[in-house]
C-alpha cells in the first residue's frame, strides 16, 4: 500500500491504492460492502462500474450508478447485469431502473432485498467544498476490485453541468475506467456524490444533493441515505438572501444578529451555497444569543476565491483608481485622460457624471504590468483575440465600475462566463436568466449577464452610481 501523500493545493494531486492511513480501516470495509461491483454484459463486450447502495422498498434493494455504464447502446446492448458484493465471489442479478437522468448521467440498479449484505452502514450527506480530501472506491481494471484513490474537491461547480463537482484525478490518475458510478466520501464516511467521469486534468461526479433530488422524483428509497450528524457546526448562507444560518447536527438554526455572528468566527467563516441546498436543510430553533465554546466553525475558502479576485477590483486595476492612474497601468497608454476629454457615459446614469475608458481585451497580456488582470480571466481567452473589450468607468474622478464583455463574434462566450465563474466559486449560476448571478461582497457587487449579443462580467464599487443601472 502506497503511503499518504502530501495535502492538496488547488490542482496538486493526492492518491493511492489500498486503504486510506487517514481513515479507520474498519469504516473503510464498512464503506465497501456498500459499493458493489456492477458486470453489465453486452453483445459487443463486458463494461465493469460501481454501484452504491441508497435503500430499500418491500422487495427490492436500489443502488445509484452512472448512467453510461448500463445504458443499452445501437452496437451494444445491456442483455445482462450482475452484482457482485465485497468480500464475496458470488454474483447477483440486476435490472436497471426504468427513469433515468441522460445530462447528469445518473442510472439505478435493483436486486432482490434478499440478496442484500446484512448490517450496512448507513451514508451522511456530504456537501461538496474546494479543499475537501475524498476518495473514491472503484473497481479499476488496473487497480483490482474495491481500489481506493485518494483525491481532493477542487470546485464545486463543474463547467458545464452545475450539478457536477470537480475533483482531482489522483496520484498516478488513479481515477480510470472501472470507478464510474464510485462513492465520493471523506474520511469520516460523508458522501459527496458518485464519480462519472475525467478528463485529462480532473474527475468530474455528480453531487448527492442533485441525486437526492432525482431519486426522489423518481420514488426510488433513500433509506439508506442520511443528513450528517458531525458535532461540528458551519455557518451558511445563501448569496441571494441576507440571513446567516448555523447548521448543527442536521438541522439549520438562523443566526439573529451580528454579535452572534462574531462569536462565531465572524463573516471569513461563512460559507455560501445556493439557495436551494440552505433550504434543503431541515429549519430548527433560532439560535441563543449565549453559545456553548465548544462550538466550532468551518470556514469556506471558495469565498476567499471571490474576494482575493475581485475584491477590490481587477487585477491592479482597483477601484479609487484616477483615470491618470489606470491609464498609466495600461499596455498601450492614452494619449489624453483629463476628466473633460473622457467620453459621458450616456443619460442613463444621470444626475452622476459617469465617464469611461474602453481597451480591447487583446492588448492585454501575461507579460505586461497588467498581466494579473489577464490571468483572472483566464476562462476568456478562448476569445481574448476576437472584439471583446474591458471598460473602465469613472465618477468623480474615480473609478468605480469594471465591465469585461465578449461580443458576438465569440460564439462560445456563455460557457466561457459559466466557466470564469465557477472558477471563481461562484456557487449559484443561472444559464436561463439575463442575469446569470449577483454576490455582494464586503466592498464590492460582482455580476454577469448573457445578452443576444454580449455577455459580460460586472464588478462595480458599492458606492458605484452604475450598480443599480446596469443592463448588459
Amino acid at each position: 500500500m502506497k503511503t499518504l501523500c502530501h495535502v492538496l493545493i488547488l490542482l496538486g494531486t493526492c492518491s493511492m491504492q489500498g486503504p486510506p492511513a487517514w481513515a479507520q480501516i474498519d469504516k473503510l470495509e464498512a464503506q465497501m460492502d456498500l459499493v458493489p461491483k456492477l458486470v453489465v454484459l453486452r453483445s459487443t463486450g463486458k463494461e465493469i462500474a460501481a454501484g452504491v447502495y441508497v435503500g430499500t422498498d418491500a422487495h427490492d434493494a436500489y443502488f445509484i450508478t452512472a448512467y453510461h455504464a448500463i445504458k443499452s447502446t445501437s452496437d451494444g446492448k445491456a442483455t445482462e447485469i450482475k452484482l457482485q458484493f465485497h468480500g464475496s465471489a458470488r454474483s447477483v442479478p440486476a435490472v436497471a431502473f426504468d427513469k433515468f437522468n441522460i445530462s447528469d448521467d445518473l442510472g439505478v440498479v435493483s436486486t432482490p432485498v434478499s440478496e442484500l449484505p446484512t448490517n450496512l452502514l448507513a451514508l451522511p450527506r456530504g456537501l461538496p467544498a474546494p479543499d475537501i480530501l475524498v476518495h473514491v472506491i472503484g473497481h479499476p481494471s488496473g487497480g483490482g476490485d474495491w481500489s481506493v484513490c485518494m483525491a481532493g474537491i477542487i470546485n464545486s461547480h463543474a463547467p458545464v453541468n452545475i450539478h457536477r463537482f470537480v475533483t482531482t484525478r489522483g496520484n498516478g490518475n488513479c481515477l480510470e475506467e472501472g470507478y464510474s458510478g464510485g462513492p465520493v466520501l471523506d474520511a469520516d464516511g460523508n458522501l459527496f456524490g458518485i464519480h462519472l467521469q475525467t478528463s485529462d486534468t480532473y474527475g468530474e461526479s455528480l453531487s448527492i444533493s442533485e441525486i437526492a433530488d432525482l431519486l426522489d422524483s423518481w420514488h426510488v428509497p433513500t433509506t439508506n441515505l442520511k443528513r450528517s450528524e458531525s458535532g461540528q457546526a458551519i455557518l451558511i448562507k445563501s448569496p441571494t438572501k441576507p440571513e446567516i444560518f448555523l447548521v448543527h447536527n442536521g438541522e439549520r438554526h438562523h443566526v439573529p444578529d451580528a454579535p452572534t455572528v462574531d462569536s462565531l468566527g465572524g463573516w471569513a467563516h461563512v460559507m455560501t451555497i445556493t439557495q436551494e441546498r440552505v433550504d434543503e436543510i431541515p429549519l430548527g430553533d433560532p439560535v441563543p444569543s449565549v453559545l456553548p465554546t465548544a462550538v466550532s466553525v468551518q470556514a469556506d475558502k471558495s469565498t476567499e476565491t471571490i474576494e482575493n479576485a475581485l475584491g477590490t477590483g481587477i487585477g491592479p486595476f482597483r477601484f479609487g483608481m484616477s483615470p491618470e492612474e489606470v491609464n498609466g497601468l495600461l499596455p498601450q497608454h492614452l494619449a489624453n485622460v483629463a476628466w473633460s476629454s473622457l467620453p459621458a457615459a450616456g443619460e442613463i446614469f444621470k444626475p452622476a457624471d459617469v465617464r469611461y475608458v474602453r481597451v480591447n481585451l487583446r492588448n492585454f497580456s501575461s507579460s505586461d504590468q497588467a498581466a494579473s488582470f489577464y490571468g483572472t480571466l483566464s476562462a476568456f481567452h478562448p476569445c481574448w483575440e476576437g472584439q471583446g473589450y474591458v471598460t473602465f468607468f469613472f465618477a468623480g474622478d474615480k473609478l468605480v465600475h469594471i465591465s469585461v464583455r465578449l461580443l458576438g463574434d465569440c460564439s462560445s462566450r456563455e460557457i466561457l462566463l459559466h466557466r470564469l465563474a465557477d472558477g471563481l466559486s461562484i456557487k449559484e449560476y443561472d444559464a436561463s436568466s439575463p442575469q446569470t448571478f449577483h454576490l455582494s461582497l464586503k466592498s464590492v457587487e460582482v455580476a454577469g449577464y448573457n445578452g443576444p449579443e454580449v455577455s459580460s462580467l460586472e464588478v462595480f464599487a458599492k458606492d458605484s452610481p452604475t450598480r443599480f443601472r446596469w443592463h448588459a
